[in-house]
């Protein structure tokens, strides 16, 4: 699903048959090297995210929300999208301005890009 300038995923973990889970997920920023800095502002930016994390990993920067498969509920599942969307959103171009790499959608905008309006919640 798009968020504005993100885009994340959900798929079902499954390997543990007893233990389902959830998971929502973006990959903001790609091609961009681990460096002590870069984990220094990951780290700082965890302690801003209400139910999401981010990590580094592969020349990648994620965000991930995951929710137990027996504890799952739409305002939960809502919950996390916004979430992942959302920071994936925020965090892609400032990350991508100052450690490099690339953004999903910003990197592909032409002049005649047009951003969603107000209100809007993500579209595919």
């Amino acid at each position: 699903m798009r968020y504005k300038n993100g885009l994340y995923y959900v798929r079902i973990d499954d390997r543990r048959a007893e233990y389902p889970v959830v998971q929502v997920f973006s990959v903001a920023v790609v091609g961009v090297p681990g460096t002590p800095e870069l984990y220094e502002k990951l780290n700082e930016m965890n302690t801003l995210l209400n139910c999401s994390k981010t990590f580094w990993v592969k020349d990648e920067i994620l965000f991930e929300s995951a929710i137990p498969g027996d504890a799952l509920s739409l305002e939960g599942f809502e919950s996390a999208c916004d979430d992942v969307g959302g920071a994936a959103n925020y965090f892609c171009t400032r990350l991508a301005s100052d450690f490099g790499g690339l953004t999903t959608f910003v990197d592909e905008q032409g002049p005649d890009y047009k951003p969603p309006g107000p209100g809007s919640r993500g579209y595919l």
